[in-house]
């Protein structure tokens, strides 16, 4: 029997805490897009879905606060990915179970950096947004912000 979770009991976790590497250097978070930086996007697609939201960022933490939701840092050092990103929401809330923080961190500690390699080690449930595919789309480059489209 399912339980069902009310979505004020949810805390969710956008992962801007990156180098900003594959987008020629620049925090991807706050590059505009269609007149708003991408987190602020982000933010509003995720906002219903969930009671409250973390922000995971490493640099431009005061411009990331003026979206009004905490900001956590990575707790692991060296810009390790979007999984030490994870990681420090883990260690405040996410829509992730709490009790894989231990497996994570022994993760991380081993030298882990891919989110698909660590989801391959749990049993893990993939929820389709088939609905809302561009919902979730994964901006990484210059090149792919500049082909992308805002659908509402």
């Amino acid at each position: 029997m399912r339980t069902m979770i009310d979505r004020a009991d949810i805390t969710g976790i956008v992962l801007a805490g990156g180098r900003g590497r594959r987008m020629g250097g620049v925090d991807k978070g706050l590059v505009d897009f269609a007149g708003r930086p991408l987190v602020a996007h982000v933010i509003e697609r995720f906002a219903p879905q969930v009671g409250a939201i973390v922000i995971n960022a490493n640099q431009n933490v005061e411009r990331y606060a003026a979206f009004g939701a905490p900001v956590v840092r990575d707790a692991i050092g060296g810009f390790a990915g979007p999984l030490a990103g994870l990681h420090a929401g883990l260690s405040v809330f996410a829509l992730t179970r709490r009790d894989v923080l231990p497996h994570l961190a022994a993760f991380l500690d081993g030298g882990g950096r891919k989110i698909d390699a660590w989801y391959a080690t749990l049993a893990v449930i993939e929820v389709p947004f088939d609905d809302e595919a561009d919902a979730f789309r994964n901006i990484n480059t210059a090149e792919e912000l500049a082909a992308s489209t805002l659908t509402r």
